[in-house]
């Protein structure tokens, strides 16, 4: 029979050691106080790698829903384009795509172009590792993660990035959701996360002028330190910030 020409998809990032997770930032309307204080503690720790677990910019000038008044494609991209060069002078940086993240392809009307192609135009730097997947690999210590932004959503947090779990077998973080929450899968072998969102809310309309019944985003970010998975929010980073190294 005539064997399939076609590529496997079996090649995502593959990160190893320790990393600060930072998902859900949505450049322009990033949250850079909640963010430094996230890269300083990491600093802090000697962590030299980041992975950004998808919706890095939030392209709303490419949406379908409606762009935001006073919101254009040369600033938002101009955001992404500082934002990302900071954090490379500082990281090894791992980038893949969220759905927010390819805005402009779907404008485009999928003319070919990969997230790759894109966000190389605007992150061109040496330590920055971009992939068109929308998850990827970590071991760190003697533990396997995922980390995704998965098509799914879920109103209970760790849902999702639990489902995840049970069917790849392995420990999950999960952005997409804006949720924040750590749990077990019913094995209590792997541990889910949702790891909340980089973004500060209030510059986001859809969710400051008009209110729905979904759960409130929260703030947060994962640091991976040999194996151990610490999920950071604004209400707990102040004890990692005092422990002594």
């Amino acid at each position: 029979m005539v064997r399939s020409e076609m590529p496997r998809f079996n090649e995502p990032l593959i990160v190893t050691g320790d990393v600060l997770n930072l998902n859900d930032i949505h450049c322009p309307f990033q949250d850079t106080p909640w963010i430094d204080r996230c890269v300083n503690l990491a600093i802090r720790w000697g962590i030299t790698q980041v992975v950004i677990g998808g919706d890095l910019a939030d392209m709303n000038a490419f949406s379908s829903y409606g762009r935001e008044a006073g919101i254009d494609a040369d600033m938002e991209l101009d955001t992404l384009s500082r934002f990302m060069d900071a954090l490379c002078q500082t990281f090894e940086v791992y980038y893949f795509a969220g759905n927010h993240d390819t805005r402009p392809l779907r404008a485009l009307k999928d003319a070919g172009l990969s997230i790759k192609w894109l966000m190389q135009m605007f992150t061109p730097s040496e330590h920055c590792h971009i992939s068109d997947y929308y998850w990827c690999r970590l071991t760190s210590g003697n533990a396997e993660y995922q980390i995704e932004h998965p098509k799914n959503v879920s109103v209970n947090a760790t849902v999702v990035a639990r489902r995840l779990a049970e069917k790849y077998h392995v420990n999950v973080i999960a952005g997409h959701g804006h949720l924040w929450g750590m749990s077990y899968d019913t094995s209590g072998r792997y541990t889910c996360i949702d790891s909340g969102i980089c973004a500060d809310t209030e510059r986001m309309a859809y969710v400051a002028l008009r209110h729905n019944t979904r759960p409130t985003m929260i703030s947060g970010a994962v640091i991976v330190r040999g194996g151990v998975p610490i999920l950071l929010g604004k209400e707990n980073i102040g004890f990692y910030e005092k422990m002594r190294i």
